[in-house]
């Protein structure tokens, strides 16, 4: 049987007299396609390998691109400020149906204390912020002084027994500065502030966590 030549594959089969064998025969430039990374069969290994790649990493750029929009979309500071409004609006309309004794302790308890977190989150973060973006000498002091009367009032009828004309006239009452309140905000404040440079996102952010611990303190 013929001697078998150096080194690598492939294997060619031979003649040697009645029987066949196999010699290895090196051809340059050429081996297993793992071994010669500029082989057709190793270079489109090798694009599959990096389309997937690219594929993997688009998707995660988009996923991470979408989730990071949708948070800040949820943190920004006047989308937060606004869903309190909301709330708040959609508690006095309760109120105002006249529903049972029970259900109005609920409820003035549930505004009262939405009322006070949502105006010292806003004296503490949102103000300060507006004024200094602003160099507002008008805007946040007047919606301050509207937050003292609205903190008297609250004191008016938090913790005391919703019964009787007079309790109900001070609840229409503070429903109706409430919603004054948030009228100037809405139109006037929050798109002045809107227009400048506050990270609206980051403000947010600290708004809903002092307000998660502002909550935790009163339950």
């Amino acid at each position: 049987m013929a001697a078998v030549s150096a080194i690598t594959e492939p294997r060619l089969p031979i003649q040697t007299g009645g029987c066949h064998a196999f010699a290895i025969v090196a051809f340059p430039g050429y081996s297993h396609p793992h071994h010669y990374p500029d082989s057709p069969v190793s270079l489109a290994n090798r694009g599959d390998l990096q389309l997937n790649s690219l594929d993997k990493t688009m998707t995660t750029t988009i996923s991470n691109t979408s989730k990071l929009n949708s948070l800040k979309k949820a943190q920004d500071a006047t989308v937060l400020l606004r869903a309190d409004h909301t709330l708040v609006g959609g508690l006095f309309d309760e109120y105002e149906k006249k529903p049972s004794l029970a259900k109005k302790r609920q409820l003035v308890a549930q505004i009262c204390a939405e009322l006070s977190v949502h105006a010292q989150v806003e004296e503490e973060i949102f103000y300060p912020a507006v004024k200094r973006a602003l160099h507002d000498k008008e805007l946040v002091p007047e919606a301050t002084v509207e937050h003292a009367t609205l903190k008297a009032l609250i004191a008016e009828v938090e913790g005391v027994e919703p019964t009787g004309e007079m309790f109900d006239a001070k609840m229409k009452v503070l429903g109706e500065y409430v919603k004054h309140h948030v009228k100037e905000e809405q139109n006037e404040m929050f798109p002045k502030a809107k227009a400048t440079d506050i990270d609206m996102a980051e403000l947010g952010a600290e708004i809903a966590e002092r307000k998660k611990a502002l909550f935790a303190q009163r339950s």
